[in-house]
């Protein structure tokens, strides 16, 4: 008998992975006016980094397609020139190898396994955040999108004229740069292999993941040394943990950005009085007299949403012993609506949410957290009366499997006969009954 580890998903799943090419740097898709478009479509669920279904590229993957010119044909000559033709061109002429793309690709991330590197969760950089605000030192959080690769990349690995032929591209002086800028550049360089986390892109697109792999290997940067992040840790932070509700609440913040006058109104239309001033960024070349300006301002924490030049910032501000944030659009997403400053205190969570977020942790190995988060969900159906599958099965089943994972036999049988307590004959449940009694039974 094995152990059914199916994870139950929270009814409203969210994956921000899949939003990670629209979100990261300055806007990468462009709407009129070369305004990136942000927010209001992210928001109908519509701005996803594909543009066929995963049904339409599963039967291109299966099938392949003929038709000349046809967007679809596009994209089977981008999967085998992306793949079938590295192999083609790294064989032999006239040698044949058995092996599809998916098993050779397979082969070569089984010998690569013990290079992986493996990035902090909100969790994580949030405790990173609070332990620095407990001992009153510098901490700064930054991101790299497609705009600041970009930007360290230009006459590097790119050049300036290459760079402002590619019409996508338009959006770096909406993100505050204007190129060339090579003093700005190695500046940026700098700052950080002095920062204590940074936030790089999950998607392996050209300039995404790959141009940072790219720096990296320019510039020798050892992976060692940076504690990495998803390059959407901004969002991530908001949406799985309770740190900005914990920040406005305790700590005296600063807003940093051209957006953010609108953002302290917002904040504190929500009861929080912490804010202490707002100070505008008008491009790069403005981050000397913005970093003058936040000596006026006793402040613990500084929010920065300003383009490419929140970085420097923030690793300006963190020799000054400030936590300061890259927090780019998640400030959109506020104002916008569509997320939340999230606490237990505030009736923000619910039993949904706490699996959502348990979710989050439980598929990133985080088997604590995810824990924590599935018992609050339990812990907020007993405590409103409001009893559905998540805040009874559902949570008992993921805290089953947890323990499990953390080595906690006993507490993994207790919480899946508690889900059996919900539902009698759900199959896997029952399963896992028959499982971890023959663990327990065999010691």
């Amino acid at each position: 008998m094995e152990l059914d580890r199916t994870i139950r998903n929270p009814a409203r799943e969210f994956d921000l992975d899949n939003y990670d090419l629209i979100v990261l740097g300055g806007g990468s898709i462009i709407g009129k006016n070369n305004i990136p478009v942000l927010h209001e479509t992210i928001k109908k669920g519509v701005m996803k980094m594909y543009n066929l279904s995963k049904e339409e590229w599963e039967r291109l993957i299966k099938f392949g397609h003929v038709e000349k010119g046809d967007v679809k044909n596009f994209a089977v000559e981008g999967l085998y020139h992306g793949g079938d033709r590295f192999v083609e061109n790294n064989l032999k002429k006239y040698h044949y190898l058995p092996y599809n793309i998916e098993e050779i690709i397979s082969a070569g991330l089984e010998v690569l396994k013990d290079k992986t590197i493996k990035l902090k969760n909100a969790e994580e950089i949030a405790n990173e955040i609070r332990e620095a605000l407990n001992m009153s030192r510098g901490y700064s959080l930054v991101r790299l999108g497609d705009g600041e690769l970009l930007f360290l990349a230009h006459d590097i690995l790119y050049s300036t004229e290459e760079i402002e032929k590619e019409p996508r591209l338009k959006f770096l002086a909406y993100a505050g740069v204007n190129l060339p800028d090579h003093e700005t550049r190695d500046k940026l360089s700098e700052v950080l292999l002095r920062t204590d986390a940074i936030g790089m892109p999950i998607a392996r697109f050209p300039t995404f993941q790959n141009l940072f792999t790219k720096l990296a290997k320019y510039h020798k940067w050892n992976f060692s040394k940076m504690n990495l992040a998803s390059s959407n840790i901004h969002f991530e932070l908001c949406h799985y943990t309770t740190l900005l509700h914990e920040i406005f609440s305790n700590y005296k913040v600063l807003l940093i950005g051209n957006k953010m006058e609108q953002g302290k109104t917002f904040f504190e239309k929500l009861g929080y009085e912490s804010i202490v001033g707002t100070i505008p960024v008008n491009g790069m070349k403005a981050v000397p007299d913005v970093v003058k300006r936040t000596k006026e301002y006793d402040y613990d924490v500084a929010l920065v949403s300003a383009g490419i030049p929140a970085n420097l910032i923030c690793g300006m501000l963190a020799k000054e012993n400030k936590v300061a944030i890259d927090f780019g659009h998640a400030i959109d997403w506020l104002l916008s609506g569509y997320a939340k400053i999230r606490s237990l205190d505030n009736e923000t969570i619910n039993s949904e949410y706490c699996c959502e977020m348990a979710y989050y942790y439980f598929i990133r190995d985080d088997f604590k957290t995810a824990a924590y988060w599935y018992k609050q969900a339990v812990k907020i159906g007993e405590t409103t009366g409001h009893f559905s599958s998540l805040s009874t099965t559902t949570p008992h089943i993921q805290l089953s499997l947890c323990y499990w994972q953390l080595g906690d036999v006993q507490r993994a049988y207790e919480h899946n006969e508690l889900a059996r307590g919900f539902e009698p004959t759900n199959p896997s449940v029952l399963q896992n009954k028959a499982f971890y009694e023959g663990v327990l039974k065999n010691g």
